[in-house]
C-alpha cells in the first residue's frame, strides 16, 4: 500500500507532545535558505525538545489588511513561509515569546498553543510531502539532542 499525505499527518500527530503551532513569514523576499536559517535561530533561542517544520514557497506574496475602526493597516511579505509544530516543554516559553522573537527579526508570526483537534500536524506534513513532488517546499526534523527520529517515514 502506497503511503498517502494524510498518513504523514497521522504519524506526526502520534509522535507525542506538541506545544506550539507556528507560522512565520518574512517582510522581504526571502529565499528558502533564509527561512531555514531563521528557523535555526528560533530553535537556538528556545531550545525546544523537538520540532518538525516545513517551508513553503508560493507564487504570490501574502498581504494582510485590517486594523481598528477608522484605521487601515496594509502589509505585505515574502512568498516564503514556515509552518511548524514545536515541543517547548510544559514550563517552556509562551507562544507570545515565539511571536515576539520572530517578528523582531523576520516578519509576521502566529504562534498558538497546539491543539491536536485542529489538524496542525496534517497541515505541516502537507508541505513536507510537497517536497517529494517538487522544489517548492522543504522540511526538517529537529531534536534538542541533535539526533533525528528513527521512525521518520519519508
Amino acid at each position: 500500500m502506497e503511503v498517502q499525505p494524510d498518513d504523514y499527518g497521522e504519524w506526526l500527530s502520534d509522535c507525542g507532545r506538541w506545544d506550539w503551532w507556528f507560522t512565520g513569514t518574512f517582510e522581504y523576499d526571502a529565499p528558502m535558505a533564509t527561512a531555514r536559517h531563521a528557523m535555526d535561530h528560533l530553535l537556538d533561542k528556545f531550545n525546544p525538545d523537538r520540532a518538525f517544520y516545513a517551508i513553503e514557497s508560493t507564487e504570490r506574496w501574502w498581504s494582510v489588511d485590517g486594523g481598528g475602526e477608522g484605521e487601515q493597516v496594509s502589509t505585505e511579505g515574502s512568498n516564503v513561509h514556515v509552518h511548524a509544530v514545536i515541543e517547548v516543554g510544559e514550563d517552556g516559553p509562551s507562544p507570545h515569546d515565539g511571536e515576539d522573537f520572530w517578528e523582531a527579526r523576520f516578519g509576521w508570526a502566529l504562534v498558538e498553543e497546539y491543539d491536536p483537534d485542529e489538524g496542525c500536524a496534517h497541515y505541516v506534513t502537507k508541505y513536507a510531502t510537497k517536497d517529494l513532488l517538487g522544489d517548492r517546499s522543504s522540511w526538517n526534523v529537529y531534536t534538542s539532542d541533535g539526533e533525528g527520529w528513527d521512525d521518520v517515514p519519508f
